[in-house]
């Protein structure tokens, strides 16, 4: 059964982040994975992916990657990180945003920096900031991976 659900998980993720996601990782919108054909909406819909979405499917990616050590697994992770997720912060206010438009001309709606719990799943945003330190480097047996080029330094303890 355990295999059959691994199974399962790695075409989901291999249809979902290859197949139907947007060039910066978002690929959910009202709250649902959208059908093949109604892909396209993106471009019509003020409600564009959700950032939530898109954390689970990071959390999805490091499971994945944990079982399946491939560049394309962290290329995915890396593209929805930078540009889905650490961007729905505001630069300057700090306010958050919950949907990414996707829609010509259109832009994001802000929370206030002293209203983040208006924003559904805020605290989503934090568990993946804190998941990134544990994802920035991996190993497997002798293997060492950097799956995020981010300012950082390592002590791998166990190899001197």
């Amino acid at each position: 059964m355990l295999k059959n659900m691994q199974r399962r998980a790695v075409s989901f993720g291999k249809q979902w982040t290859k197949n139907r996601s947007l060039a910066f990782g978002g690929n959910s919108r009202k709250e649902h994975f959208p059908a093949v054909k109604a892909c396209s909406d993106f471009v019509n819909d003020v409600e564009g992916p959700e950032s939530c979405n898109s954390y689970n499917m990071l959390k999805l990616t490091e499971d994945l990657f944990r079982d399946h050590p491939l560049t394309k697994i962290c290329d995915y992770y890396e593209r929805t990180l930078y540009n889905h997720i650490l961007s729905t912060q505001h630069p300057v206010h700090g306010g958050y945003v919950y949907f990414t438009p996707a829609r010509p001309r259109h832009y994001r709606v802000y929370s206030s920096p002293k209203r983040i719990d208006v924003v559904l799943c805020w605290d989503g945003k934090w568990k993946i900031i804190q998941s990134i330190i544990s994802f920035i480097y991996t190993y497997q047996n002798d293997s060492l991976f950097v799956n995020l080029f981010i300012a950082s330094e390592l002590n791998w303890k166990q190899k001197g």
